[in-house]
C-alpha cells in the first residue's frame, strides 16, 4: 500500500465513523485489528466485531452526540498519525479531548491503532 493509500484509507474510515457507517469502517479493517484506547477509558479492543460494538456503545451512551474533528494528518514510513478532538455529551458531562490516534498497516486494512487522549484522566472519567 503506497502513502496516499494509507493516508486515504484514514480518511475514510473517520468518514464512515463520523457517518456511523459501521460496515463501511469495518472494509478497513483487518479482521484482526488490535485497538488500544486506554485514554478513552476502554482499553485494548481484539478483533473487528468487538471494536465495531464498541463504537455502538459509545454513540449509544452518547446519545448520538460523540462527533471527530480531523485536525491533522500526517504519515511516516509505516504509519499515519492523525491530530483530532472529540466531542460529546453523556450523563450530564461533557467531553471536549484533543487526542492523537496512530494507525499501522497490512496490505490494505488497518492492523493495529493507539488512541492517546491528550488529558486521559478527563476522557476516562467521561466514559466511565
Amino acid at each position: 500500500m503506497t502513502g496516499s493509500a494509507r493516508v486515504d484509507l484514514v480518511q475514510r474510515g473517520y468518514e464512515a465513523f463520523q457517518t456511523g457507517d459501521m460496515d463501511a469502517l469495518r472494509s478497513l479493517l483487518a479482521r484482526d485489528v488490535v485497538w488500544h484506547a486506554p485514554g478513552q477509558g476502554a482499553g485494548e479492543f481484539h478483533g473487528v466485531d468487538d471494536l465495531i460494538a464498541e463504537f455502538g456503545r459509545k454513540f449509544q451512551e452518547s446519545g448520538g452526540t460523540l462527533r471527530v474533528t480531523v485536525n491533522e494528518i500526517m504519515e511516516g514510513d509505516e504509519s499515519v498519525v492523525v491530530l483530532a478532538r472529540s466531542t460529546a455529551t453523556r450523563a450530564g458531562k461533557s467531553l471536549d479531548s484533543p487526542y492523537a490516534h496512530v494507525f499501522n498497516f497490512s496490505g490494505d486494512t488497518v492492523s493495529e491503532a493507539w488512541v492517546i487522549a491528550y488529558d486521559q484522566a478527563a476522557s476516562i472519567a467521561f466514559w466511565t
